[in-house]
């Protein structure tokens, strides 16, 4: 990787941006696996460990050290974590790896919850990347990689999936007359929960509070808030409605249960309003029996799982495969061509040195030989009359 920096910064100075950026996507190297460390209970020993109910990816700490590990092996210009290679990503989860454990049963929902990191964290990443004025470094960038990175982006099918998305974000309404989304800054939301919680007496606020304080505003001097944004205030005047209707008829009811259906439930692992914290309050949906009382899948639930991502790993492998069968396939018959083409040239040449040499030898038969003349060992002197008589 080093050595793929220094050559590709000579590009800098004078007509360095001129000519065709040729960006090679470079494989990981296949070395020998590094010794095992010692395990104890399935934890490697001198790393920190992570637990789902406890420090998980949604510590900021840990996210930081996600966005580290693919930085240091960012060397192609990818736009999204989608066309990512699978030997990529295992590098880039290894790389992770070195610093943080965790207990073998959540070996699935680890790579899971990473690979979701990963993903959100590449894409925030390079999209601040994208308006940085070209004067200033990207430090996990080369220039050859950058510039190749912001051609890309300039394609027109990215640049209409990018519009597309932005319309899909707005939900139907005006970039002037946007709604706000959560106002914590960069705390995340699981980190918001856990302060709240902390504060409680370790008890988990409802998705209900939680939105409402990431949705809301100080307004006075005695703690008062207001929610941000229209849509915010439908939520929560259709949420406190419905409970009271409840209260009203002496029908006890979960209070994250109400706030997911008046929310829409949970859409591609996501819960509207609670970001990265959704699953803190799905972990009963995530078992195949909802009836469930366990926030912990079943074995059947685990096996399943593993068996979808082991079938999403080899459809990825098998298309990695397929794609470098292509590009053999296509290096071959170039190879092909140009031996060919190589071929007739030489064959073309040797046919000319052969008529080059026939008429050399055919002039060198036509003219006659010239006769030889003695060389004088001494100039001799001649009078007229010499040559008269």
């Amino acid at each position: 990787m080093k050595e793929f920096r220094r050559v590709s910064k000579r590009g800098r100075g004078r007509g360095g941006g001129r000519g065709t950026l040729m960006v090679r996507q470079l494989t990981p190297p296949n070395l020998p696996p590094p010794p095992s460390p010692l395990q104890i209970d399935g934890l490697e020993q001198g790393k920190i460990e992570l637990t789902p109910d406890g420090l998980w990816f949604w510590d900021s700490t840990v996210a930081g050290h996600v966005t580290k590990s693919w930085k240091r092996h960012y060397n192609y210009p990818y736009l999204n974590y989608k066309e990512v290679p699978l030997a990529v990503k295992d590098l880039w989860f290894t790389e992770f790896k070195v610093k943080y454990t965790w207990r073998p049963e959540f070996n699935v929902r680890a790579r899971k919850d990473f690979d979701t990191k990963c993903g959100n964290r590449l894409r925030d990443t390079l999209n601040k990347a994208a308006v940085i004025p070209l004067h200033q470094d990207i430090g996990f960038m080369t220039d050859v990689v950058r510039a190749e990175y912001i051609k890309r982006r300039k394609d027109p099918e990215f640049v209409k999936r990018s519009k597309r998305a932005k319309t899909n974000r707005l939900s139907g309404q005006t970039e002037g007359s946007f709604d706000p989304g959560h106002r914590q800054g960069s705390i995340s939301t699981p980190m918001v929960v856990a302060k709240m919680a902390s504060l409680n007496n370790g008890i988990l606020p409802t998705a209900a509070v939680v939105y409402e304080k990431t949705h809301s505003i100080p307004v006075g001097g005695e703690g008062e808030t207001d929610l941000i944004g229209e849509k915010a205030i439908e939520i929560m005047d259709e949420y406190n409605e419905k409970l009271e209707a409840y209260k009203n008829k002496g029908i006890e009811v979960d209070p994250n249960d109400l706030f997911l259906e008046v929310v829409g439930g949970q859409k591609k692992g996501k819960v509207y309003g609670l970001g990265s914290a959704s699953q803190m309050y799905c972990k009963q949906h995530l078992s195949s029996h909802p009836t469930t009382s366990s926030s912990t899948p079943s074995m059947t639930s685990q096996l399943s799982s593993q068996v979808e991502e082991l079938k999403k790993r080899v459809e990825e492998t098998e298309k990695v495969a397929a794609e470098s069968l292509s590009l053999a396939k296509t290096i071959a018959e170039d190879y092909k061509v140009e031996k060919a083409t190589w071929q007739k040239e030489r064959k073309n040449m040797i046919i000319s040195m052969r008529e080059m040499e026939t008429t050399i030898l055919s002039v060198r038969r036509s003219t006659p030989t010239p006769t030889s003349t003695p060389t004088p060992t001494s100039t001799p002197t001649h009078t007229i009359c010499e040559y008269l008589t």
